[in-house]
């Protein structure tokens, strides 16, 4: 009896940690373009022809500047010029007063938006809307608190702050855009030719479809489980039907059929309600186990039966995406880090699942 309680906790909880890091790859829905000299605002304008019907947001970012406010203290947190989409497409959410809008950066106002780690250490955690910080020699006006990074899995930036795009910052820095397009494949093929602001695409990362091949390990294994579920419920059906044959057979030596069915007209349309319950439930899990198989077309050589060139693609592949980060980004370490997280859960999930399947196998051929 223990071990079952143990079995079930453990398949609950894997599961429900898989879950999330599914739900969380699914979120990553934008790409990662860095640019060879830092964007300014009158590129956003230029940014959205590029790639039609879509969200853009540009940025830059420093790092090792010194922060401080009138209570003393010196930080050292990321620096971040940005646009005001910037973070709606980064998950980053308000916790005070308000983030920065799209008027602060064409009017260069001297405004600030500072994450919760670093409202913590500057103000003790009090009320900080309205006081006034200093960014490499310049001050600004703290308008908001945003959330800071997620945890331990992604985070890059211990303390960050935000300010308008073209805020003149000492210090050396990269610039980027983050995309999220309606059309999958104009924004493939936008990546592919490259965007010709900010003296052209350095890198580009479509982070979308990154983490949708991270979510396949685990979206295979739990197609797998469904698969072992429907044959050990065909192989039940099977010994079931052949008993249930035995016994209506001897019974039927004495009666006609349709005696027999008067008879036990009740179990027989429990048995047929049953089937079409049984069908219906495997065809909904069937639903939520289905996936759509993603590859990014750079990994794709040009004969598919070559294995070399799929090893030296993949091998490509790896080595540009670390060389990517140019622009170190939380939303950019989250499809390893969740994929990885989301495949190990899963594995669990499935492991425990299949030994509970067998217990509950055993059982119901115990009681047939």
């Amino acid at each position: 009896m223990r071990r079952l309680i143990v079995l079930i906790l453990a398949t609950f909880i894997t599961l429900g940690a898989a879950l999330f890091c599914l739900k969380t790859l699914e979120g990553l829905d934008v790409a990662l373009v860095t640019f060879n000299s830092l964007p300014t605002w009158n590129d956003r304008n230029a940014l959205g022809r590029t790639v039609k019907n879509s969200e853009t947001a540009m940025f830059t970012r420093r790092e090792n500047v010194p922060v401080t406010s009138e209570f003393g203290g010196y930080y050292f947190p990321a620096v971040y010029t940005c646009s005001g989409e910037f973070f709606e497409l980064t998950g980053i959410s308000r916790v005070s007063g308000r983030l920065l809008w799209d008027s602060d950066s064409e009017n260069l106002a001297k405004f600030a938006v500072i994450d919760e780690n670093l409202a913590a250490a500057l103000f003790a955690n009090k009320g900080c809307t309205g006081e006034r910080i200093t960014v490499g020699g310049q001050e600004f006006a703290v308008v908001g608190v945003c959330s800071a990074e997620d945890g331990i899995f992604s985070a890059v930036d211990e303390y960050a702050v935000y300010l308008p795009v073209d805020t003149q910052i000492m210090g050396s820095a990269h610039g980027g855009a983050i995309l999220r397009a309606e059309d999958d494949i104009a924004l493939a093929i936008a990546l592919k030719n490259g965007i010709a602001i900010a003296g052209g695409t350095k890198s580009a990362d479509n982070i979308k479809v990154r983490a949708a091949m991270w979510t396949m390990p685990a979206k295979l294994m739990f197609f797998a489980l469904w698969v072992a579920s429907a044959v050990m419920a065909l192989f039940l059906a099977l010994d079931y039907a052949k008993k249930f044959a035995v016994s209506a057979k001897t019974e039927l030596e004495s009666s006609y059929i349709r005696g027999y069915l008067k008879k036990h007209w009740i179990a027989v349309l429990m048995h047929i309600l049953g089937l079409f319950v049984a069908i219906a439930a495997f065809w909904a899990g069937f639903m939520l186990v289905r996936f759509d198989f993603v590859l990014d077309a750079d990994l794709i050589p040009r004969s598919l039966i070559d294995l070399g060139a799929w090893v030296q693609n993949l091998g490509l592949y790896l080595r540009e995406r670390n060389a990517a980060q140019a622009v170190p980004l939380s939303m950019a370490t989250k499809p390893v880090a969740y994929g990885i997280l989301a495949t190990i859960c899963a594995t669990g999930a499935v492991t425990s699942a299949l030994a509970l399947l067998r217990r509950a196998a055993k059982w119901v051929r115990a009681k047939m």
